[in-house]
């Protein structure tokens, strides 16, 4: 039996991530910046499919940000073309099982309005207390929670099929679980993006980004393994204080953005932040070094509340090519203490408890996969079959991702999703 695949008689013991971040995707090819760009991931895949032969199948692909460069449709349809390549590449047969958040570079500038621009100013100089409580009052507003993500717009486009778009009534998305033994793996997603914009990238005003601690506070410490994604560091995030207890909760916390991987390994051994570096980090930039990782986690045969972590950090070398990291053994072998479960640092009797936002159930995969091939289908199809269904009643003052929102949502909510997925595939085919 494949590593990976399951049996009444046997428990998958290992699991394999694909930790990814700062791709950087753009349609500007004329100068020698981006064609460089694409030969560095042409070399990057066939290094994955190398270390595919030696790790063995990745069970999930983990984008931690900034796939794009300008947060433009085009640059996302490159990046599902590339996607398609690393899956097969690494065996992750189930396609649904690629999980992102969005960077600054996700954001679509050009989509930012003046009272986005308020609600930025207000968010960077309000108390970093309350920053959290603030930022969640505007979310759940009709009209300011449009000014914050219209620009992400195109991003929740291309999340939206992996179940990973933020929006109003979804601010974080649903965590994603797998099983490693006797043990459930939940993947959780954090979002660093609301308002970002072009002066985020200086180092000088590093803390300008907010995330808000109610993205976390439902995570509550059990016999789960925990792993956050996020594509900002705490040192850049303003409500870094607040939101560092409730994140450190995790066990795994992976990281982007800085361009420079790393391990940060707890004291007490019961978690660790890993950064991946940049997949395309910009040509010229001071150290560019293209990176990323393959982490595998391993159940202790002896101790079940011991896991076992390998991080094989990836690099550029000297000869166009990639290999092991060299500031660091290869693999990095280290642990996590699964045992006992660590608690949030409590509130004090002077604080108020920030507000929470419910965590959805986590999505079965099947229905994932469906709405995979629903959302990667061409519009004119999905939307030919969504009709015949009268999936699309009532939603005629609705477009774009706010339209393919509601027709999944119909979809599930009437018991149609397979028979949408049905026609889907038959109409493509036939056309």
């Amino acid at each position: 039996m494949a590593r990976g695949a399951t049996s009444d008689v046997a428990e998958q013991h290992e699991l394999v991530l694909l930790h990814l971040s700062d791709i950087h995707f753009t349609v500007e090819t004329e100068s020698g910046e981006y064609s460089v760009d694409e030969a560095v991931r042409r070399r990057m895949l066939d290094d994955i499919r190398s270390q595919h032969d030696r790790i063995g199948d990745v069970d999930v692909i983990l984008l931690v940000g900034d796939v794009a460069f300008k947060g433009k449709d085009d640059e996302y349809q490159r990046a599902n073309a590339w996607l398609d390549e690393v899956a097969a590449a690494v065996g992750c047969n189930r396609r649904e099982n690629v999980l992102c958040v969005p960077g600054n570079h996700d954001v679509d500038r050009g989509a930012h309005t003046a009272p986005h621009g308020a609600f930025r100013t207000a968010l960077r100089t309000i108390d970093p207390a309350k920053l959290s409580d603030a930022l969640l009052r505007l979310l759940r507003d009709p009209m300011s929670s449009r000014q914050l993500l219209d620009p992400l717009e195109q991003y929740n486009n291309f999340a939206l099929p992996y179940g990973c778009e933020v929006r109003p009534d979804q601010i974080v998305w649903a965590p994603r679980e797998l099983a490693l033994g006797p043990r459930t793996v939940r993947i959780h997603g954090v979002t660093s993006a609301w308002i970002c914009d072009a002066t985020d990238a200086h180092e000088e005003d590093a803390k300008r980004v907010v995330a808000g601690v109610f993205q976390l506070t439902e995570t509550e410490p059990d016999d789960r393994i925990s792993i956050v994604m996020c594509h900002h560091p705490l040192r850049w995030l303003r409500d870094s204080i607040p939101l560092r207890p409730w994140l450190e909760v995790a066990h795994l916390r992976l990281f982007g953005h800085e361009h420079a991987a790393g391990i940060d390994e707890d004291g007490d051994h019961r978690g660790l932040s890993i950064a991946s570096g940049a997949v395309t980090p910009p040509v010229g930039e001071p150290g560019w070094k293209p990176a990323y990782n393959f982490i595998r986690l391993r159940l202790d045969g002896q101790d079940p509340d011991v896991c076992g972590v390998e991080i094989f950090a990836r690099c550029w070398q000297e000869r166009a090519e990639f290999g092991p990291d060299p500031r660091q053994p290869y693999p990095y072998s280290t642990f996590v203490n699964l045992r006992p479960s660590r608690e949030p640092a409590p509130v004090s009797e002077s604080e108020e408890a920030p507000l929470a936002v419910p965590q959805p159930e986590p999505v079965a995969s099947d229905n994932r996969a469906i709405m995979l091939a629903v959302m990667r289908a061409a519009p004119d199809s999905r939307h030919r079959a969504a009709r015949e269904l009268g999936l699309l009643d009532g939603l005629e003052h609705l477009t774009g991702v706010e339209l393919e929102r509601e027709l999944l949502k119909h979809a599930v909510d009437s018991g149609q999703l397979e028979e949408l997925g049905r026609r889907v595939v038959d109409d493509e085919h036939d056309n």
